[in-house]
C-alpha cells in the first residue's frame, strides 16, 4: 500500500464512510472527504483514528468470465441422474438450473437464484452451484433424483469471484437420462417336449 500520514483533523472536510477493506491484513473503515482517502486500521470513528492516504490506487474486479471450449457439459448419464461439467475462464462461480426439455428459458438471474422462468423456485435436486476456484480449471457437481429415459434442459450460467460480472445469456445443455436395464427377479420356467421352447 501507500505510504499514509495522520490527519489531524480529517473533519476539516466532510468524512463519508464508504464501506470496509482487509489493508495490511487488518480489517479497515475506509471514508472518503474533500481532503483525500482516510482509513482507520481500529476501526473506531474518532478522529485521531483515521490515516489520510494520498497516493493510492483503486482496482474493481469487473472482469468478465465466459465458459471455455466445450462446457459446460454433461457426462456420466445414467438413468436417474448425470454429472455437471464446468470450466470457466477465470475464478468464480457456475450456476445451474434443470428443466424439462422444452420448458421457457430462465434468465441469468433466475438461474442463479435456482429458479425456472415464471420465477418458481425448483426442487434442490434440479438447481446446483460450482465454486470454480480457478479459472481453465474443469469442476463437477453431480446430480441424482431424475426420471429416466426423461430429456431435460440443463442451463448454466457463470459469475465472476467478486460477484460484480453475471453472464448477460444462460448456456443450454441437453442432457437425456437412461432407460434403465430390466432385471428379471424369477423365472419359473415351464416344462414341454424336447424341441419345444420354453419360456
Amino acid at each position: 500500500g501507500a505510504s499514509g500520514t495522520t490527519a489531524p483533523d480529517p473533519s476539516s472536510g466532510t468524512l463519508t464512510q464508504v464501506g470496509s477493506a482487509t489493508v495490511d491484513n487488518t480489517y479497515t473503515s475506509v471514508a472518503m472527504s474533500s481532503c483525500g482517502l482516510f482509513l482507520n486500521h481500529s476501526n473506531n470513528a474518532a478522529s485521531t483514528n483515521w490515516t489520510r492516504y494520498d497516493n493510492f490506487k483503486v482496482v474493481v474486479d469487473d472482469a468478465p468470465i465466459t465458459f471455455t471450449s466445450g462446457c459446460p457439459k454433461i457426462e456420466n448419464v445414467t438413468s436417474s441422474g448425470f454429472t455437471a461439467k464446468t470450466n470457466a475462464s477465470i475464478s468464480g462461480t457456475s450456476y445451474f438450473v434443470v428443466l424439462p426439455a422444452g420448458a421457457t428459458a430462465p434468465t441469468t438471474a433466475q438461474v442463479k437464484a435456482g429458479q425456472d422462468a415464471t420465477g418458481a423456485a425448483l426442487a434442490l435436486n434440479l438447481k446446483g452451484s460450482i465454486v470454480c476456484a480457478a479459472g481453465a480449471t474443469e469442476y463437477t457437481a453431480a446430480l441424482t433424483g431424475l426420471t429416466a429415459a426423461t430429456t431435460y434442459d440443463v442451463y448454466f450460467v457463470a459469475e465472476n469471484l467478486a460477484g460484480n460480472n453475471l453472464q448477460a445469456t444462460p448456456t443450454k445443455v441437453t442432457a437425456n437420462t437412461l432407460t434403465p436395464t430390466p432385471t428379471i427377479s424369477s423365472f419359473t420356467p415351464t416344462s414341454a417336449g424336447n424341441g419345444t421352447t420354453v419360456t
